[in-house]
Protein backbone atom coordinates (compact mmCIF):
# COMPACT_ATOMS: atom_id res chain seq x y z
CA UNK A 1 0.00 0.00 0.00
CA UNK A 2 2.88 2.36 0.74
CA UNK A 3 4.56 1.74 -2.36
CA UNK A 4 1.39 2.37 -4.15
CA UNK A 5 1.01 5.51 -2.61
CA UNK A 6 4.36 6.46 -3.42
CA UNK A 7 3.86 6.46 -6.92
CA UNK A 8 3.09 10.28 -7.88
CA UNK A 9 5.47 10.47 -11.23
CA UNK A 10 3.61 9.82 -14.36
CA UNK A 11 4.88 7.11 -16.23
CA UNK A 12 8.15 7.57 -18.49
CA UNK A 13 8.00 6.47 -22.30
CA UNK A 14 10.26 3.23 -21.90
CA UNK A 15 7.57 2.10 -19.31
CA UNK A 16 4.69 2.37 -20.90
CA UNK A 17 6.80 1.15 -24.09
CA UNK A 18 8.05 -2.05 -21.69
CA UNK A 19 4.06 -2.36 -21.12
CA UNK A 20 2.53 -2.58 -24.75
CA UNK A 21 5.69 -5.09 -25.65
CA UNK A 22 3.99 -7.51 -22.75
CA UNK A 23 0.49 -6.20 -23.99
CA UNK A 24 -0.24 -4.31 -21.21
CA UNK A 25 -2.57 -1.35 -22.29
CA UNK A 26 -5.87 0.28 -21.53
CA UNK A 27 -8.48 -2.26 -22.84
CA UNK A 28 -12.25 -1.64 -22.16
CA UNK A 29 -14.50 -4.28 -23.41
CA UNK A 30 -18.10 -1.92 -22.83
CA UNK A 31 -16.31 0.26 -25.26
CA UNK A 32 -15.27 -2.28 -28.01
CA UNK A 33 -18.56 -4.16 -27.60
CA UNK A 34 -20.47 -0.96 -28.72
CA UNK A 35 -18.85 -0.03 -31.38
CA UNK A 36 -19.04 -3.90 -33.09
CA UNK A 37 -22.97 -3.23 -32.16
CA UNK A 38 -22.92 0.50 -34.25
CA UNK A 39 -21.33 -1.65 -37.02
CA UNK A 40 -23.65 -4.18 -37.28
CA UNK A 41 -26.26 -2.40 -36.86
CA UNK A 42 -25.24 0.03 -39.46
CA UNK A 43 -24.36 -2.48 -41.91
CA UNK A 44 -27.96 -4.41 -40.91
CA UNK A 45 -29.43 -1.06 -42.29
CA UNK A 46 -27.57 -0.73 -45.04
CA UNK A 47 -28.33 -4.34 -46.72
CA UNK A 48 -31.78 -5.02 -45.07
CA UNK A 49 -33.41 -4.42 -48.38
CA UNK A 50 -31.39 -7.31 -50.18
CA UNK A 51 -31.14 -9.52 -47.74
CA UNK A 52 -35.16 -9.55 -47.40
CA UNK A 53 -35.14 -9.72 -51.39
CA UNK A 54 -32.87 -12.69 -51.16
CA UNK A 55 -34.64 -14.52 -48.31
CA UNK A 56 -38.12 -13.85 -50.16
CA UNK A 57 -36.18 -15.40 -53.38
CA UNK A 58 -34.46 -18.32 -51.68
CA UNK A 59 -37.41 -19.79 -48.90
CA UNK A 60 -40.49 -18.00 -49.95
CA UNK A 61 -40.86 -18.57 -53.66
CA UNK A 62 -38.41 -21.25 -53.60
CA UNK A 63 -40.45 -23.39 -50.90
CA UNK A 64 -44.17 -22.06 -52.28
CA UNK A 65 -46.32 -23.82 -55.17
CA UNK A 66 -45.80 -24.58 -57.92
CA UNK A 67 -41.90 -23.76 -57.96
CA UNK A 68 -41.20 -25.64 -54.21
CA UNK A 69 -43.18 -28.92 -55.59
CA UNK A 70 -41.38 -29.06 -58.70
CA UNK A 71 -37.90 -28.42 -56.57
CA UNK A 72 -39.21 -31.23 -54.47
CA UNK A 73 -39.86 -33.85 -57.05
CA UNK A 74 -36.52 -32.58 -58.80
CA UNK A 75 -33.30 -33.35 -56.49
CA UNK A 76 -31.00 -31.00 -58.77
CA UNK A 77 -33.43 -28.33 -58.19
CA UNK A 78 -33.81 -28.99 -54.77
CA UNK A 79 -29.96 -29.53 -54.63
CA UNK A 80 -29.27 -25.90 -56.40
CA UNK A 81 -32.20 -23.70 -53.74
CA UNK A 82 -30.05 -25.12 -50.92
CA UNK A 83 -26.95 -23.99 -52.31
CA UNK A 84 -28.39 -20.36 -53.06
CA UNK A 85 -29.17 -19.96 -49.20
CA UNK A 86 -25.88 -21.33 -47.95
CA UNK A 87 -24.26 -19.03 -50.45
CA UNK A 88 -26.03 -16.11 -49.28
CA UNK A 89 -25.59 -17.06 -45.52
CA UNK A 90 -21.67 -17.29 -45.64
CA UNK A 91 -21.79 -14.03 -47.37
CA UNK A 92 -23.61 -12.41 -45.35
CA UNK A 93 -21.26 -13.94 -42.51
CA UNK A 94 -18.50 -13.28 -43.81
CA UNK A 95 -19.20 -9.57 -44.12
CA UNK A 96 -20.54 -9.38 -40.86
CA UNK A 97 -17.44 -10.74 -39.07
CA UNK A 98 -15.56 -7.83 -41.40
CA UNK A 99 -17.26 -5.41 -40.36
CA UNK A 100 -17.01 -6.71 -36.84
CA UNK A 101 -13.77 -7.63 -36.31
CA UNK A 102 -12.55 -4.02 -38.16
CA UNK A 103 -14.95 -2.18 -35.34
CA UNK A 104 -13.67 -4.14 -32.60
CA UNK A 105 -9.90 -3.45 -33.79
CA UNK A 106 -10.99 0.40 -33.83
CA UNK A 107 -12.46 0.04 -30.67
CA UNK A 108 -9.34 -0.78 -29.05
CA UNK A 109 -7.17 0.79 -30.81
CA UNK A 110 -9.47 4.22 -29.79
CA UNK A 111 -8.95 3.51 -25.98
CA UNK A 112 -5.03 2.03 -25.87
CA UNK A 113 -3.66 2.03 -28.99
CA UNK A 114 -2.55 -0.53 -31.43
CA UNK A 115 -0.16 -3.53 -29.90
CA UNK A 116 0.17 -7.09 -30.56
CA UNK A 117 2.13 -8.91 -27.87
CA UNK A 118 3.45 -12.16 -28.30
CA UNK A 119 3.81 -12.81 -24.70
CA UNK A 120 0.17 -12.25 -24.07
CA UNK A 121 -0.84 -14.40 -27.06
CA UNK A 122 0.54 -17.48 -25.84
CA UNK A 123 -0.21 -17.05 -22.04
CA UNK A 124 -1.78 -20.39 -21.23
CA UNK A 125 -2.59 -18.92 -17.38
CA UNK A 126 -4.83 -16.76 -19.06
CA UNK A 127 -6.90 -20.28 -20.60
CA UNK A 128 -6.77 -21.80 -16.81
CA UNK A 129 -10.27 -23.18 -16.11
CA UNK A 130 -10.23 -22.27 -12.42
CA UNK A 131 -9.28 -18.80 -12.80
CA UNK A 132 -12.50 -18.26 -14.93
CA UNK A 133 -14.57 -20.03 -12.13
CA UNK A 134 -12.96 -17.93 -8.89
CA UNK A 135 -13.13 -14.31 -11.02
CA UNK A 136 -16.08 -13.22 -9.89
CA UNK A 137 -15.59 -14.24 -6.51
CA UNK A 138 -12.66 -11.26 -6.68
CA UNK A 139 -13.36 -7.93 -5.59
CA UNK A 140 -12.81 -6.97 -9.07
CA UNK A 141 -14.82 -9.53 -10.78
CA UNK A 142 -17.61 -8.71 -7.87
CA UNK A 143 -17.47 -5.20 -9.08
CA UNK A 144 -17.31 -6.16 -12.75
CA UNK A 145 -20.45 -8.71 -12.40
CA UNK A 146 -22.58 -6.45 -10.46
CA UNK A 147 -21.97 -3.53 -13.01
CA UNK A 148 -23.16 -5.96 -15.78
CA UNK A 149 -25.98 -6.50 -13.84
CA UNK A 150 -27.36 -2.95 -14.19
CA UNK A 151 -26.03 -2.23 -17.12
CA UNK A 152 -28.51 -5.49 -18.52
CA UNK A 153 -31.16 -4.55 -16.55
CA UNK A 154 -31.17 -0.88 -17.50
CA UNK A 155 -30.59 -1.37 -21.64
CA UNK A 156 -33.17 -4.28 -21.43
CA UNK A 157 -35.70 -1.95 -19.85
CA UNK A 158 -35.08 0.67 -21.73
CA UNK A 159 -35.43 -1.59 -25.14
CA UNK A 160 -38.62 -3.85 -23.36
CA UNK A 161 -39.92 -0.43 -23.62
CA UNK A 162 -39.37 0.99 -27.00
CA UNK A 163 -40.06 -2.29 -28.52
CA UNK A 164 -43.67 -2.35 -26.84
CA UNK A 165 -43.91 1.11 -28.23
CA UNK A 166 -43.68 -0.08 -31.49
CA UNK A 167 -46.11 -2.89 -31.02
CA UNK A 168 -48.41 -1.96 -33.94
CA UNK A 169 -45.67 -1.56 -36.29
CA UNK A 170 -44.23 -4.95 -36.05
CA UNK A 171 -48.22 -6.38 -35.86
CA UNK A 172 -48.00 -4.45 -38.86
CA UNK A 173 -46.27 -6.41 -40.81
CA UNK A 174 -48.53 -9.62 -40.52
CA UNK A 175 -50.75 -7.42 -42.70
CA UNK A 176 -47.96 -7.16 -45.53
CA UNK A 177 -47.00 -9.66 -48.41
CA UNK A 178 -43.67 -11.28 -47.80
CA UNK A 179 -42.52 -9.45 -50.16
CA UNK A 180 -42.50 -6.47 -48.46
CA UNK A 181 -42.79 -8.07 -44.85
CA UNK A 182 -39.19 -9.12 -44.74
CA UNK A 183 -37.51 -6.40 -45.96
CA UNK A 184 -39.54 -3.58 -43.84
CA UNK A 185 -38.81 -6.28 -40.78
CA UNK A 186 -35.35 -6.26 -41.06
CA UNK A 187 -34.75 -2.85 -41.81
CA UNK A 188 -36.96 -1.96 -38.33
CA UNK A 189 -34.77 -4.75 -35.82
CA UNK A 190 -31.62 -2.33 -37.67
CA UNK A 191 -33.01 0.48 -36.50
CA UNK A 192 -34.02 -0.85 -32.91
CA UNK A 193 -30.07 -2.77 -32.90
CA UNK A 194 -28.65 0.21 -33.44
CA UNK A 195 -30.42 2.34 -30.80
CA UNK A 196 -29.62 -0.14 -28.82
CA UNK A 197 -25.88 0.21 -30.10
CA UNK A 198 -26.27 4.03 -29.34
CA UNK A 199 -27.53 2.94 -25.68
CA UNK A 200 -24.51 0.50 -24.90
CA UNK A 201 -22.07 3.21 -25.99
CA UNK A 202 -23.16 5.32 -23.44
CA UNK A 203 -21.71 3.59 -20.47
CA UNK A 204 -18.85 2.15 -23.22
CA UNK A 205 -17.81 5.59 -23.70
CA UNK A 206 -17.58 5.98 -19.85
CA UNK A 207 -15.53 2.60 -18.96
CA UNK A 208 -13.08 3.63 -21.44
CA UNK A 209 -12.63 6.95 -19.68
CA UNK A 210 -12.33 5.10 -16.40
CA UNK A 211 -10.08 2.36 -17.97
CA UNK A 212 -7.38 4.95 -19.33
CA UNK A 213 -7.51 6.50 -15.87
CA UNK A 214 -6.55 3.20 -14.11
CA UNK A 215 -4.55 2.53 -16.33
CA UNK A 216 -2.18 6.01 -16.07
CA UNK A 217 -2.90 5.68 -12.36
CA UNK A 218 -1.65 1.75 -12.47
CA UNK A 219 1.65 2.98 -14.29
CA UNK A 220 2.94 5.78 -12.21
CA UNK A 221 6.31 5.57 -10.66
CA UNK A 222 7.86 6.78 -7.77
CA UNK A 223 10.50 9.37 -7.68
CA UNK A 224 13.24 6.26 -6.67
CA UNK A 225 11.84 4.34 -9.83
CA UNK A 226 11.97 7.34 -12.08
CA UNK A 227 15.64 7.87 -10.71
CA UNK A 228 16.90 4.75 -11.07
CA UNK A 229 15.22 4.29 -14.87
CA UNK A 230 17.28 7.84 -15.61
CA UNK A 231 20.61 6.33 -14.70
CA UNK A 232 19.92 3.39 -16.47
CA UNK A 233 18.96 4.28 -19.99
CA UNK A 234 21.98 7.10 -19.39
CA UNK A 235 24.40 4.86 -18.18
CA UNK A 236 23.85 2.49 -21.44
CA UNK A 237 26.91 3.30 -23.79
CA UNK A 238 24.34 2.17 -26.70
CA UNK A 239 21.78 4.53 -25.49
CA UNK A 240 24.28 7.52 -25.11
CA UNK A 241 25.49 7.17 -28.49
CA UNK A 242 21.25 7.23 -30.29
CA UNK A 243 21.02 10.48 -28.17
CA UNK A 244 23.80 12.08 -29.47
CA UNK A 245 23.37 10.70 -33.00
CA UNK A 246 19.73 12.04 -33.08
CA UNK A 247 21.03 15.27 -31.40
CA UNK A 248 23.44 15.80 -34.26
CA UNK A 249 20.89 14.57 -36.58
CA UNK A 250 17.94 17.19 -35.29
CA UNK A 251 20.64 19.65 -35.41
CA UNK A 252 21.69 19.60 -39.01
CA UNK A 253 17.98 19.60 -39.81
CA UNK A 254 17.41 22.41 -37.90
CA UNK A 255 20.36 24.04 -39.47
CA UNK A 256 19.86 23.37 -43.31
CA UNK A 257 16.50 24.68 -42.98
CA UNK A 258 17.69 27.78 -41.76
CA UNK A 259 19.94 28.11 -44.83
CA UNK A 260 16.85 28.45 -46.89
CA UNK A 261 16.11 31.83 -45.16
CA UNK A 262 19.82 32.83 -44.92
CA UNK A 263 21.19 36.42 -46.25
CA UNK A 264 24.53 34.76 -48.09
CA UNK A 265 26.36 32.01 -47.71
CA UNK A 266 30.66 32.30 -47.45
CA UNK A 267 32.24 29.82 -49.19
CA UNK A 268 35.89 28.24 -49.51
CA UNK A 269 35.12 26.61 -52.85
CA UNK A 270 36.43 23.32 -51.81
CA UNK A 271 36.12 23.23 -47.56
CA UNK A 272 34.08 25.20 -45.84
CA UNK A 273 30.45 26.82 -46.21
CA UNK A 274 29.10 29.51 -43.87
CA UNK A 275 25.67 30.83 -43.64
CA UNK A 276 24.89 34.19 -42.63
CA UNK A 277 21.70 35.75 -41.39
CA UNK A 278 21.19 40.06 -41.32
CA UNK A 279 18.13 41.71 -40.87
CA UNK A 280 17.25 45.17 -39.77
CA UNK A 281 16.04 44.00 -36.34
CA UNK A 282 19.82 42.47 -35.46
CA UNK A 283 22.61 44.29 -34.58
CA UNK A 284 24.70 41.85 -35.86
CA UNK A 285 24.68 39.34 -38.22
CA UNK A 286 24.12 35.79 -37.02
CA UNK A 287 25.89 32.44 -38.35
CA UNK A 288 23.15 30.02 -39.06
CA UNK A 289 24.77 27.31 -40.54
CA UNK A 290 28.29 26.01 -40.96
CA UNK A 291 29.84 23.11 -42.44
CA UNK A 292 32.84 21.20 -43.50
CA UNK A 293 34.09 18.91 -46.94
CA UNK A 294 30.16 17.15 -47.31
CA UNK A 295 27.85 19.11 -45.17
CA UNK A 296 29.36 22.45 -47.02
CA UNK A 297 28.49 20.74 -50.07
CA UNK A 298 24.80 20.15 -48.64
CA UNK A 299 24.71 23.62 -47.36
CA UNK A 300 25.61 24.97 -50.66
CA UNK A 301 22.95 23.00 -52.53
CA UNK A 302 19.99 24.16 -50.01
CA UNK A 303 21.38 27.70 -50.92
CA UNK A 304 21.33 26.97 -54.71
CA UNK A 305 17.66 25.67 -54.08
CA UNK A 306 16.77 28.40 -52.44
CA UNK A 307 17.74 31.12 -54.18
CA UNK A 308 20.51 32.58 -51.51
CA UNK A 309 23.49 34.11 -53.10
CA UNK A 310 26.61 32.36 -52.39
CA UNK A 311 30.39 34.24 -52.33
CA UNK A 312 33.63 32.76 -52.79
CA UNK A 313 35.73 33.79 -50.03
CA UNK A 314 38.37 31.50 -48.15
CA UNK A 315 40.00 33.01 -45.26
CA UNK A 316 36.23 34.73 -44.32
CA UNK A 317 34.60 31.42 -44.61
CA UNK A 318 37.37 29.55 -42.43
CA UNK A 319 37.60 32.75 -40.04
CA UNK A 320 33.82 32.47 -39.60
CA UNK A 321 33.70 28.60 -39.65
CA UNK A 322 36.67 28.38 -37.08
CA UNK A 323 35.68 31.25 -34.63
CA UNK A 324 31.44 31.46 -35.57
CA UNK A 325 29.21 29.58 -33.71
CA UNK A 326 25.97 28.21 -35.04
CA UNK A 327 22.89 30.62 -33.01
CA UNK A 328 25.65 33.51 -32.12
CA UNK A 329 26.89 36.52 -33.57
CA UNK A 330 29.68 37.06 -35.35
CA UNK A 331 33.05 37.76 -33.98
CA UNK A 332 33.78 41.07 -33.57
CA UNK A 333 37.30 40.65 -35.47
CA UNK A 334 35.22 40.25 -39.00
CA UNK A 335 32.32 42.64 -38.76
CA UNK A 336 34.76 44.88 -41.51
CA UNK A 337 34.48 41.96 -43.75
CA UNK A 338 31.14 40.57 -43.53
CA UNK A 339 29.76 43.95 -43.41
CA UNK A 340 31.30 44.61 -47.12
CA UNK A 341 30.31 40.65 -48.03
CA UNK A 342 26.57 42.12 -46.79
CA UNK A 343 26.64 45.32 -48.92
CA UNK A 344 27.54 43.84 -51.98
CA UNK A 345 24.62 41.10 -51.52
CA UNK A 346 22.27 44.00 -50.31
CA UNK A 347 23.10 46.18 -54.06
CA UNK A 348 22.85 42.42 -56.08
CA UNK A 349 19.15 42.14 -54.65
CA UNK A 350 18.20 45.52 -55.46
CA UNK A 351 19.71 44.95 -59.23
CA UNK A 352 17.82 41.74 -59.18
CA UNK A 353 14.22 43.80 -57.90
CA UNK A 354 15.22 46.67 -60.97
CA UNK A 355 16.18 49.18 -58.31
CA UNK A 356 19.52 50.44 -58.96
CA UNK A 357 22.31 48.95 -61.37
CA UNK A 358 24.46 45.70 -61.25
CA UNK A 359 26.97 45.35 -58.93
CA UNK A 360 30.85 44.15 -60.47
CA UNK A 361 31.57 41.25 -60.46
CA UNK A 362 32.47 39.43 -56.95
CA UNK A 363 35.51 38.32 -58.36
CA UNK A 364 37.06 41.46 -59.25
CA UNK A 365 36.03 43.57 -56.11
CA UNK A 366 38.58 45.60 -54.53
CA UNK A 367 37.99 45.57 -50.59
CA UNK A 368 39.38 48.27 -47.78
CA UNK A 369 43.21 47.43 -46.94
CA UNK A 370 41.87 47.18 -43.52
CA UNK A 371 40.18 43.93 -44.39
CA UNK A 372 43.61 42.24 -44.46
CA UNK A 373 45.85 41.60 -47.34
CA UNK A 374 45.35 37.57 -47.42
CA UNK A 375 41.82 38.37 -47.57
CA UNK A 376 41.69 41.28 -50.33
CA UNK A 377 43.82 39.14 -52.24
CA UNK A 378 41.57 36.27 -51.99
CA UNK A 379 38.50 37.61 -53.21
CA UNK A 380 40.00 39.36 -55.92
CA UNK A 381 41.23 36.27 -57.35
CA UNK A 382 37.56 34.51 -56.83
Amino acid sequence: MAEKEDRTEQASQKRLDDAREKGDVARSQDFTSATVVIGVAGLLLKIAPVIGTDLYNNLVISLSPPVGTHALLNPQDLFRNVLNDLRTAIGVFLITGTVALLMATGGTIVIGGWTFSPQKFFDIGRLSWLQGIMKPFSKQGATLLLGDIMKTMVLGTAMGLMIWGQREEWFALLTESPHAAIPHGLQALGGDFMIFALLLLIPGGVDGILQRRMFATKMKMSKEEVKDEYKESEGNPIVKSRIRALRRKMAKMRMMKAVETATVVIANPDHYAVALQFQESMAVPQVVAKGADLIAEHIKERARAHQVPILTAPPLARGLYRFGEIGASIPEGLYEAVAIVLAYVEQLNRAKAGCGAAPRDWGSLELSAEIGREFEEATQHG
